[in-house]
């Protein structure tokens, strides 16, 4: 028999509740639906924070949850979601099969543009913002091998020059981010996001241009510079030091 998900991760709707909600689908065989909340908030933490998390009081067959403390919650507040986070997921199936993880709904999350499941056993990253991450697993309880994260896996200068054909330095003796790319990959944007996940600024690029370079006057800091190109995304990590 399919268990339904009975719980509810309704957290203070009012409306005058501003704050970021990510709502993470599961589909498996033996449960309809699992809705788990995540909530940023800035006076909570990384640890169980009484009146903000809830664990679960009915765990399924096939089931997926946070992890906090080795327990398992059906909604997470944390105070913080940046690029250099990940966030446990916890998922149960008694029986095995195919699974499915997909983004339910964003909550003032204009910030957070994408989202994705790491999956630590085969190191890949999924774009689960407009897509279903699927995923056949064995019989058992999964606590320490996936994660929600902000960034896809970020390449090497090496990788991006071999892959994609653009090269990007943080040149920070005279505060100016430089980007190269080969005649046949064209820049279009470039945008910078700080360790929050939030953007910082966003350059539209005039065509045919492979060589640009764009000042930095941001605080010092370590920043992710996402590169869309006619042969797809760039994603490096820099350090901004002033």
């Amino acid at each position: 028999m399919r268990a339904h998900n009975s719980e509810s991760t309704t957290v203070n709707n009012s409306e005058n509740d501003f704050r970021t909600k990510f709502r993470i689908g599961f589909d498996a065989p033996n449960i309809s639906h699992r809705q788990v909340l995540l909530t940023l908030d800035q006076t909570t933490s990384d640890a169980v924070d009484w009146g903000y998390d809830a664990e679960m009081y009915e765990v399924f067959d096939d089931d997926m949850y946070w992890v906090i403390n080795d327990k398992k919650y059906v909604i997470q507040a944390t105070n913080e979601f940046g690029f250099d986070k990940e966030i446990p997921i916890g998922i149960r199936t008694m029986g095995g099969g195919l699974i499915r993880i997909k983004v339910d709904e964003l909550e003032h999350a204009e910030n957070y543009n994408s989202l994705y499941i790491k999956d630590s056993l085969t190191g890949e990253i999924h774009d689960i913002t407009n897509q279903t991450f699927e995923i056949n697993l064995d019989a058992g309880e999964y606590q320490n091998r996936f994660f929600l994260v902000l960034q896809p896996a970020t390449l090497t200068i090496e990788e991006v020059t071999l892959f994609e054909g653009v090269h990007i330095y943080m040149n920070n003796s005279i505060s100016e981010l430089q980007l190269n790319s080969i005649e046949t990959t064209a820049i279009r944007s470039v945008s910078l996001y700080n360790s929050f996940g939030q953007q910082v600024n966003t350059w539209s690029i005039q065509k045919n241009k492979t060589s640009i370079s764009l000042p930095m006057h941001v605080a010092a800091g370590i920043y992710i510079v996402i590169v869309k190109t006619t042969t797809g995304n760039v994603n490096k990590k820099i350090i901004i030091t002033n």
